[in-house]
């Protein structure tokens, strides 16, 4: 999908909200950017996770390869999150 956007006078590029929602990306997310034959290619840092919604909710959404969190973790997590 390619669309056209424009870079402000302090250099930043705003991708477009359709392509950030069809690759998943939101605010945070880690990008690198590089010239590549004279053109700029923007990609993200890793796998990375994802938070999409499903069911009316949003839902952290981890790469393939991670382990799952254990109950402890997640308790943990959610305690510091009330902190």
């Amino acid at each position: 999908m390619a669309t056209e956007t424009t870079i402000d006078q302090v250099g930043r590029v705003v991708v477009p909200k359709a392509l950030r929602e069809a690759l998943g990306l939101t605010g945070g997310a880690r990008l690198t950017i590089e010239e590549r034959d004279g053109e700029l290619v923007i990609s993200r840092v890793g796998g990375g996770s994802q938070v999409i919604e499903r069911d009316g909710r949003l839902v952290l959404v981890a790469p393939d390869d991670t382990d799952p969190l254990t109950a402890e973790q997640v308790r943990e997590l959610v305690e510091r999150g009330r902190r």
